[in-house]
C-alpha cells in the first residue's frame, strides 16, 4: 500500500499499488478519536478494494476478514 498525498496517487495506479490518499487540507480531522477511527477505516477500505492490484489475492488472516500481509 502507498500512503502519501495526492500528488502521488499517479505513480501508485501505474504500477497498481493500492493507494491511500492522506492529506492534511481534508475537512475531517484525524486528531480525535473518531477521526483516527474514520482513518482506520479508510485504511481497511483501500486494502479490502484492491481486487484490481497484484496485491489482491494476499494470504489472509483467520477471523473477520482482515488482511495479513507478507512481502
Amino acid at each position: 500500500m502507498f500512503i502519501a498525498s495526492d500528488r502521488y496517487q499517479e505513480v501508485a495506479l501505474a504500477d497498481t499499488i493500492p493507494f491511500f490518499n492522506i492529506n492534511r487540507l481534508l475537512p475531517q480531522s484525524s486528531e480525535s478519536y473518531a477521526g483516527i477511527l474514520e482513518v482506520a477505516r479508510e485504511l481497511y477500505r483501500t486494502f479490502t478494494n484492491a481486487s484490481g492490484s497484484k496485491y489482491a489475492n494476499l494470504p489472509r488472516g483467520k477471523g473477520e476478514g482482515k488482511a495479513r500481509i507478507m512481502l
